[in-house]
């Protein structure tokens, strides 16, 4: 096959077109924020501090809220759902993770784990304290399914431990066991 000139030309200005696609034109199909996770790790912050217990308060109302509205219905475990896996399971962990705002409400619908579930059910793990791997296994449907109010009594239980925690902190070490963090804080600033 012989290309001219005038094709050459045409093929070059559709690539040209092409290649000119905006960021915002690819976020609808993509999901384009999962590896940042936005807002999960803040080292800068001391995880005893009055920010965290700002975030338990409205955290705690929030799920308040939920409760009183009728929370979300339990689903039970029974398969790991990660990226690729379809059926109704997927379906519910669509509408269960946008409830919550792990997945925006736009991608609430579907039964497929595309990358925007996969992404949605990191920062849900992350947010719980289980091991970020973007499989909605045993423990993570566990997590899932724990009703709303159970979760806006035990905010609202550590609001007080809290605030006995940051009487003087000048000067703290606070270990997260679950977590296997440690964290040393001199004059509000991390420093280890």
């Amino acid at each position: 096959m012989m290309l001219d000139r005038r094709s050459l030309l045409i093929g070059g200005l559709a690539s040209a077109t092409f290649s000119t696609a905006s960021a915002r034109d690819w976020e609808g199909a993509f999901d384009t924020a999962s590896a940042r996770m936005d807002g999960l790790q803040d080292v800068e912050t001391p995880l005893l501090s009055a920010t965290t217990l700002h975030a338990t308060r409205i955290a705690s109302e929030t799920y308040a809220g939920w409760a009183a509205e009728g929370g979300w219905p339990a689903y039970p475990f029974t398969q790991r759902l990660s990226l690729g896996a379809q059926g109704n399971d997927v379906s519910w962990l669509r509408q269960r993770l946008a409830v919550t705002g792990d997945l925006a409400t736009q991608y609430g619908a579907g039964t497929v784990v595309d990358s925007f579930v996969d992404a949605a059910i990191r920062r849900f793990q992350a947010r719980h304290g289980l091991t970020v791997d973007g499989v909605a296994g045993a423990a993570t449907f566990e997590a899932l399914n724990r009703p709303a109010a159970d979760r806006a009594r035990s905010l609202t239980a550590n609001i007080p431990r809290l605030q006995a925690a940051l009487v003087d902190d000048r000067r703290q070490v606070t270990v997260n066991v679950p977590s296997a963090q440690i964290e040393m804080v001199e004059d509000g600033a991390v420093v280890l």
